[in-house]
């Protein structure tokens, strides 16, 4: 028999602050793609052997809050005429500030011989996967679009608390903006939902592909602040995408980079300085060269410390601007994940 359970998503989730470049571009772009979201994402069924998860989600809420920021954004720059300081502020209480709360509802369906525990169990886990595929699909259909980072799955008393917070794709979508980065694009979020499903089928924990290893590294940075570990599961995303074996040399993975994103000289000149700074800082973590800083981050107590977390900052950036740009590209070619062969010829006997 089947058996049903419903939850509120809780989050604080919202559009750009009036000090991100860009806002008035990218806005209508995040909004849109919410609103196919809540076509294309409001109902899905997550199948294992022996049970079935049926969910449905309403993101009607999160899609107000972001039309009423972006609102109160074009309020408090209209610049058509001179306000007053107790305009502007007047105008500022429009922002939204309380946090969203998105309705779920699951039915688990299978096995008979499944206890109350253990459906109550699969429910929560199933809605937790949902939370986590959404938030990969719309970040990587316009990355930054979507932030749950304050969030928290809440049934009764019971509150699982969830941070996958979108600044690290916020990075990626303002470092493409720069001379000789890698371009990152808005994907029609049908074609990046017709992806994912085939890349990721069923809802195993361990990956299955070099894709889902990607995926997963993103999942694990999205739970991270600027922090040295994010060089590792860059470097793990990137040598799991592009398959460079262990042992292969740095240039390998260049040089697959620029075939998969057709780079110029230049942009391939950038990519090797960058990436030879975040593949350093990777090896000093892994071999213990690295001077970590404190735990509380303080310039204030050692100005060393804003030096050291721009220098990780920097290279993380580009690093992840890569990363997102690759699998883009993954998707509007077509396929799942790139494969390489070798191919091997010879100079003929004149």
């Amino acid at each position: 028999m089947a058996k049903k359970f419903s939850y509120i998503f809780e989050t604080h989730s919202y559009g750009r602050s009036v000090a991100d470049d860009g806002w008035e571009e990218l806005e209508p772009v995040h909004i849109a793609t919410w609103k196919a979201a809540i076509e294309l994402l409001g109902r899905r069924t997550l199948k294992l052997p022996n049970w079935t998860a049926s969910i449905e989600a309403d993101w009607n809420p999160i899609l107000r809050k972001h039309e009423q920021h972006h609102q109160t954004m074009k309020r408090f720059h209209d610049t058509s005429r001179p306000r007053s300081e107790k305009e502007l502020l007047s105008i500022a209480k429009g922002f939204p500030t309380r946090a969203a709360k998105v309705s779920l509802k699951i039915e688990i369906a299978g096995d008979s011989k499944q206890t109350r525990w253990d459906k109550i169990y699969l429910a929560r886990s199933a809605a937790e996967t949902f939370i986590h595929d959404f938030f990969l699909i719309l970040n990587v259909s316009a990355p930054g679009c979507c932030d749950f980072y304050r969030s928290a799955l809440i049934q009764s008393d019971n509150r699982s608390d969830l941070a996958l917070s979108n600044v690290h794709f916020e990075f990626a979508q303002l470092g493409s903006l720069e001379a000789n980065w890698p371009s990152i694009k808005t994907l029609p979020l049908h074609d990046t939902v017709k992806w994912f499903d085939s890349v990721r089928q069923g809802n195993h924990q361990l990956p299955q592909n070099p894709m889902e290893k990607a995926l997963f590294a993103l999942l694990h940075i999205a739970k991270l602040d600027i922090d040295p570990m994010i060089t590792i599961w860059i470097f793990y995303a990137l040598e799991s995408l592009l398959q460079t074996k262990a042992g292969e040399n740095f240039s390998s993975l260049i040089q697959r980079i620029i075939l998969l994103l057709n780079f110029d000289d230049a942009q391939a000149t950038m990519l090797r300085r960058k990436l030879r700074s975040l593949y350093d800082i990777r090896s000093a973590i892994v071999h213990g060269g690295l001077e970590i800083t404190h735990p509380l981050h303080s310039e204030i107590l050692d100005e060393r410390v804003e030096e050291s977390f721009r220098r990780i900052s920097d290279a993380a950036n580009y690093g992840l601007t890569v990363l997102v740009a690759l699998i883009q590209s993954t998707i509007v070619r077509g396929w799942k994940h790139p494969t390489f062969s070798e191919k091997i010829d010879g100079a003929s006997i004149d």
